[in-house]
């Protein structure tokens, strides 16, 4: 073998003389020269509120993929939407709101994997079927496979969505503390003893809470291929605090939406068909034991009460920037700011004559939110810029009078938002980096919106 000959590199002196005595004259003639600049350049404001641009600023709107699926019948809804936790993958419920009594057809569940090189957005990724219509679905919030629905006839099933020939890991069992009629939405907590969720023992240290139109609050645990009630309410009108008028008599209270305040495993906001908002404490709820009894009584579990709207509360959204503040949308056109301590909101916006049908804070911006509405409208506001108005405006659906019926923020990548329609599509949408881009004024702004002082008496 033939091979070049070695050039000898010449790298100089590696161990040049160093005067040292020059140095440190250098170092004593210039150091006050530096440090005077360097202490104008600290008091110097002329790149304040500078934030270095990493990524390629994006100045529109834009819709990005339309997902859909011939498996998706014509008159099916996606009832809902979520995000897995790497915001790789999206997964949407499929229903219908048009029955007369009980549902007498399937329901599917769809998912898209955006990131897969063949990813085609006419085609799932993953397709499961359910015996009735599935009315709400949720990702695990750190097991990015795992996602949980629930059903029109109050069934409760656990997928694993990378197992295409046998998904199911858990389903719900029939009982007298079940849910007798549809769960209109179903979220991850963490037990009470454990800080977070963990990706290896989710079956020990997670619980899932649903709510039903029947009235019932369910906390469930997972027991091998089994999700067992643990923990039930059943919330109706003589409940709700006198100074609030409610007509005579007891009723169930129709449940249609919750949300966890400031991320408690035990504190949730709950909305109503009637339009109130409850403050409901897990800590009151009836412990499901082998004795347990269906005609239970337990102490009131609602400890509070908001200003409520004129019908069904579609929506509730907790600030993921502050313990303080969180919205709620209803049927009757408009979205509420409320103060956790206040009954009365203490900012109101009307951007639409018809249903709000969802709403959402931003998780990446603390002062923006958005909306979505009955004729196919998305609203998004950022409070910082206007207070009284939306700053962008975009129809989602393929033509006015289609309505929206989900919407979901990106957790993990920060400009995208989806939104489902009653025709079965989910749009994804490309937000502007002004939407998804924290600046150093929204916290400040937030704080002082969720301080006592904006609390209305």
């Amino acid at each position: 073998i033939q091979t070049d000959s070695q050039t000898r590199v010449d790298y100089g002196n590696l161990n040049p003389k160093i005067d040292y005595e020059k140095v440190l004259e250098f170092l004593t003639r210039t150091e006050s020269i530096m440090s005077n600049q360097l202490m104008d350049n600290i008091k110097n404001k002329a790149f304040e509120g500078y934030t270095v641009e990493w990524e390629e600023q994006v100045n529109d709107i834009t819709k990005i993929h339309y997902l859909t699926d011939p498996v998706i019948e014509l008159d099916f809804v996606s009832t809902d939407i979520s995000w897995n936790v790497t915001g790789s993958t999206i997964i949407s419920s499929y229903g219908r709101y048009d029955h007369s009594s009980w549902c007498s057809h399937k329901g599917i569940v769809c998912a898209w994997n955006l990131s897969i090189r063949d990813f085609n957005p006419e085609k799932a990724t993953f397709i499961a079927e359910s015996s009735s219509c599935v009315m709400c679905i949720e990702f695990h919030p750190i097991v990015p496979s795992l996602v949980v629905a629930g059903t029109f006839s109050g069934d409760i099933t656990l997928w694993r969505i990378i197992e295409n020939q046998d998904p199911v890991v858990a389903h719900s069992i029939t009982s007298e503390f079940s849910h007798q009629e549809p769960i209109s939405q179903i979220q991850w907590i963490p037990k009470e003893n454990s800080s977070d969720f963990n990706v290896s023992a989710y079956h020990t240290n997670s619980k899932l809470v649903s709510i039903g139109y029947e009235g019932k609050v369910i906390i469930w645990e997972i027991v091998k291929n089994f999700i067992q009630p643990i923990k039930i309410s059943h919330l109706h009108s003589k409940l709700i605090p006198k100074l609030i008028p409610v007509t005579s008599g007891s009723s169930s209270l129709g449940l249609t939406t919750f949300t966890s305040v400031s991320q408690s495993v035990n504190d949730f906001l709950v909305g109503t068909e009637t339009g109130f908002i409850l403050r409901y404490s897990n800590k009151l709820a009836h412990q499901v034991t082998k004795t347990s009894k269906r005609d239970f009584t337990e102490p009131n579990p609602i400890t509070f009460t908001f200003s409520s709207h004129i019908g069904p509360i579609q929506a509730i959204s907790y600030s993921p920037f502050h313990r303080n503040l969180f919205l709620s949308a209803g049927s009757d056109g408009l979205v509420h700011l409320h103060h956790i301590l206040a009954p009365s909101p203490i900012l109101s916006w009307d951007p639409s004559t018809t249903s709000i049908t969802s709403v959402q804070w931003s998780h990446s911006r603390p002062c923006v939110f958005a909306c979505t509405t009955a004729n196919g409208n998305v609203y998004i506001y950022d409070l910082i810029v206007d207070q009284t108005a939306p700053i962008a405006e975009f129809l989602s659906t393929s033509k006015a009078g289609i309505s929206t019926s989900s919407m979901a923020f990106n957790k993990s990548r920060n400009d995208s938002l989806a939104i489902g329609d009653v025709q079965g599509g989910i749009s994804i949408w490309r937000l502007k980096s002004t939407l998804s881009t924290q600046n150093e004024l929204d916290q400040s702004f937030l704080d002082d919106l969720g301080s006592v002082s904006h609390i209305m008496v």
